[in-house]
């Protein structure tokens, strides 16, 4: 990691918390499998230019190094434009739209459905080109179609605004799923 800007991800429920989360056990332990798992989500799928993917994780906290990526967050790259009344081309948005489309491919070839895409999770390197980043909510996909119900996608992490209005549809059992 000599001589790369890094960033350490650490778990939302550990921010401004960590002396009191050290003393939950219960709370800890699922930090800990939380990070484990994006960990295994990260190093499971092969490298790809569109996604982040882990440097590696703080020995004995559960933090996550990743990769500096200079403009942060497309959020933070609209936020910007839009403050300093510079116009996002419309050929800056299909590139990062193609290489989010690129980066979800790729993750789907491997049987992951991310299931929390939202500007805050699509990172902004310094030739403005998107990588997809925070799996924490991410899911392998057992069948081809997995349909989860509105309460686990929300008690698991993921962004209600930002959803698949498909995900929200009553849940057909006999088979007769029409998407037309």
């Amino acid at each position: 990691l000599r001589g790369k800007a890094i960033v350490v991800k650490i778990p939302q429920s550990m921010n401004n918390d960590f002396g009191n989360l050290q003393q939950d056990d219960n709370r800890m332990k699922k930090v800990q499998e939380d990070i484990e798992k994006e960990m295994k989500i990260m190093y499971y799928i092969p490298k790809h230019d569109h996604i982040v993917f882990a440097l590696g994780k703080a020995r004995f906290s559960p933090w996550i190094v990743l990769p500096y990526y200079s403009h942060g967050s497309l959020q933070t790259v609209m936020k910007k434009f839009m403050k300093d009344n510079i116009i996002f081309g419309s050929k800056i948005r299909l590139q990062i739209m193609l290489d989010c489309f690129h980066g979800l491919h790729h993750l789907h070839s491997y049987f992951f459905l991310h299931g929390d895409i939202k500007p805050q999770n699509i990172l902004i390197d310094e030739n403005m080109r998107a990588k997809i980043t925070d799996f924490g909510s991410c899911e392998f996909m057992v069948e081809d179609e997995k349909i989860i119900p509105y309460n686990e996608f929300f008690m698991n992490g993921f962004t209600p605004d930002y959803v698949d209005p498909k995900i929200f549809r009553p849940i057909d059992n006999t088979g007769n799923n029409d998407d037309n």
